[in-house]
């Protein structure tokens, strides 16, 4: 388990930049391709649960080896532009439509940066990963995951995963409380959508497994929960894409949670609510507003189901967000 909370770092010491990357996710080696340009590396990135999760860039092209990862497994999304990874034996060039796995089964190599990109970074512990398709197919897993290396964000499954990785990323870097609901329910959607879109030796049993578990159903709505959450789907439409009746899934939600499924939806839109009241993007933003953009268009129920859950006014949240969103405007003008 990684130590550190968060980081939010930029840089322009290559030691630092290795030191630092070190810490958050591996070590390794990293080497300038042009010397002619001045480097500078920016790492923002947060630990939830089993994942860290983050953006890392480069200002000048690099060159990055790194040994057996050991303990987890990384994917790396392009947010924008595209870099080349070598894992495996196998070369696979990242981008904005294809994310690349590597693993903890052989040395891995990054080159990249002759053009901007931003890589969303998500490291999985292989503990936790390899468990979790344990749990799905019954059975253990004997040696490490070999993922074919390329994941097809265009496909339904990886367009899935990686929403919701970006969903995850949104929400770690901005929480300062955790959440009983969202954060274990969110970091277990990332890890069995990774099973699920990434192709490797198991995929064909796990798919055998998923259609005949009766709780992969549970597990797909909770993932559409989240992915469906600012999109107003009510739980027919969601429950309907999961392809599991209303009353089978009432069942299975409250043998499983003691939750209906529609209070789950609405507990998980009050939560990313909260969020954007509490980090409010700009002066002008309306409690209306961010009731509405999370699928909760009725304010009076809002505020009420609101004040329940977290004990105060969704415009209480709001005046302290703001308030804090202007003392570090203040700040940075100051600093200026």
């Amino acid at each position: 388990m990684n130590e550190f909370a968060a980081v939010n770092v930029n840089t322009r010491s290559i030691d630092d930049a290795i030191a630092i990357g070190a810490g958050v996710y591996h070590p390794h080696v990293l080497r300038l391709r042009d010397r002619g340009e001045g480097f500078g590396m920016h790492l923002r990135a947060s630990t939830i649960g089993p994942i860290v999760i983050g953006a890392l860039e480069y200002r000048t092209p690099v060159s990055i080896r790194a040994a057996e990862f050991l303990d987890s497994y990384q994917v790396n999304l392009p947010l924008y532009g595209d870099v080349l990874m070598s894992y495996a034996g196998r070369e696979h060039r990242a981008t904005t439509r294809q994310a690349v796995v590597h693993g903890p089964a052989a040395p891995s190599r990054v080159d990249g940066w002759r053009t901007p990109a931003r890589l969303l970074a998500v490291k999985v512990q292989s503990a936790h990963l390899e468990n979790a398709l344990a749990s799905i197919l019954g059975h253990s897993i004997q040696r490490p995951i070999g993922f074919h290396g390329a994941v097809d964000v265009t496909s339904a499954a990886g367009r899935e995963w990686a929403a919701l990785a970006r969903r995850l990323d949104w929400w770690a870097r901005l929480r300062e409380e955790d959440d009983p609901l969202v954060g274990p329910t969110l970091t277990d959607a990332v890890v069995r959508g990774l099973l699920r879109a990434g192709r490797h030796e198991y995929t064909s049993e796990l798919d055998d497994a998923l259609a005949s578990d009766p709780d992969a159903s549970v597990h797909r709505v909770l993932s559409l929960m989240h992915r469906r959450a600012a999109s107003g789907a009510s739980i027919g439409d969601i429950a309907d894409e999961a392809g599991v009746g209303l009353r089978t899934l009432e069942k299975r939600f409250q043998s499983r949670w003691a939750h209906t499924p529609s209070g789950m939806l609405r507990d998980i839109r009050l939560a990313y609510a909260r969020r954007n009241l509490r980090h409010p993007e700009s002066a002008e933003l309306l409690v209306s507003d961010v009731a509405a953009r999370w699928g909760l268009p009725h304010p009076g129920r809002f505020a009420a189901r609101y004040a329940e859950r977290f004990g105060e006014s969704p415009s209480a949240t709001l005046f302290r967000g703001a308030g804090a969103r202007a003392r570090a405007a203040g700040a940075i003008a100051v600093g200026a």
